[in-house]
């Protein structure tokens, strides 16, 4: 992980974190998990769907709790790396 921080207010700051693949793939893995064990895909049994057809069904879903997660895992550790307390966020994105 890479956190590069730019003071642009006395009390603003931009971080900019980059993770590695390796870094986030645990993360995927976990939450692809979760939906193949779940999954209700017509033609198939519940939990029983291929991986692809999982993922292609539940796209949408999976990207947004991944992103959901990493950016929470992420976030709290460049705060810590940085040494900044921090009060909100005001502005993310990815």
């Amino acid at each position: 992980m890479k956190v590069d921080c730019k003071t642009i207010a006395p009390c603003r700051t931009r971080m900019i974190v980059k993770a590695e693949a390796d870094e986030t793939r645990a993360d995927f893995d976990e939450i692809i998990g979760y939906y193949l064990k779940g999954s209700r895909i017509p033609g198939f049994r519940i939990g029983k769907a291929p991986l692809a057809a999982v993922e292609q069904h539940y796209r949408k879903e999976i990207d947004a709790d991944v992103r959901s997660r990493l950016v929470g895992k992420f976030s709290r550790l460049a705060l810590t790396e940085a040494k900044i307390e921090m009060v909100s966020i005001v502005n993310l994105s990815d």
